[in-house]
């Protein structure tokens, strides 16, 4: 037959009843607090991100920006006026560059496409303002 540390049979325990019970959480000691341990959790993977939209935006801009500057320097100063027209002409460049970044940005699933999609329509819009300047300036000429 089993027996305890003191040497007494285990039949002879008595059997503790349900308010002799001790309880699941024993509160702590005064001076100690008792401080949940987090579980842990699977790491996060970041999105995959591409600036190809963000270069796509820029390279819009820059389509609507360059032949404005090149008219301005035209226009304005006289020793600048070759400078003016190499920006002019690079407008077209910087717009189909745009649009081409800006739909290779789209057509992959990244995140950013707001960017590419901004940059599609500044990059055809770019496109439109360079061929209305061309049809003007050939009207004029």
């Amino acid at each position: 037959m089993a027996q305890t540390q003191d040497g007494a049979p285990l039949q002879d325990q008595p059997r503790p009843t349900d308010s002799q019970e001790q309880p699941y959480f024993v509160p702590p000691q005064p001076g100690y607090y008792y401080v949940p341990v987090p579980m842990p959790t699977a790491a996060r993977v970041p999105p995959r991100s591409t600036s190809l939209g963000i270069w796509g935006l820029a390279c819009g801009i820059a389509a609507f920006l360059l032949p404005i500057f090149g008219i301005i320097l035209i226009e304005t100063t006289w020793r600048y006026e070759d400078f003016g027209r190499v920006l002019a002409f690079l407008a077209p460049l910087a717009a189909i560059v745009g649009i081409v970044l800006s739909s290779v940005a789209m057509s992959r699933r990244y995140t950013r496409r707001g960017f590419a999609i901004a940059g599609l329509v500044v990059g055809i819009l770019g496109v439109l303002g360079v061929l209305s300047i061309l049809v003007g300036a050939l009207a004029y000429a």
